[in-house]
């Protein structure tokens, strides 16, 4: 084994608490960015609807979002755990990472 994978396996606890407490974490920040995502595009429509679809990156930005958002809203309406249900969410939170990496790529949005 490589030094640096003895090195993180050796300073996590191998309890599955650890683990749901991370992926906990983690599922907050995902909705926290959704929701970043969304509040976005909502000030840009209330600054100039008809402008924002007039910008390319605009409407693609609004396609990703919805997209990413079905999962969420899926979830609120279907109980239980189901493979299909599980395949789009992924599927949605890989084409959210699209939205993150344009955002990288053009270092005027960050500003």
């Amino acid at each position: 084994k490589q030094w640096y994978q003895r090195r993180v396996r050796g300073e996590l606890p191998r309890t599955p608490e650890i683990y749901t407490h991370i992926h906990s974490i983690l599922e907050m920040f995902d909705l926290f960015s959704l929701f970043m995502f969304m509040l976005e595009i909502l000030l840009k429509w209330m600054d100039n609807f008809a402008d924002f679809w007039s910008n390319g990156w605009n409407i693609f930005d609004f396609l990703v979002t919805v997209v990413s958002a079905i999962p969420e809203i899926l979830q609120i309406f279907i109980t239980g755990s189901g493979s299909n249900k599980d395949v789009i969410s992924q599927i949605a939170k890989y084409i959210r990472t699209f939205k993150i990496l344009r955002s990288l790529k053009n270092p005027r949005t960050l500003r």
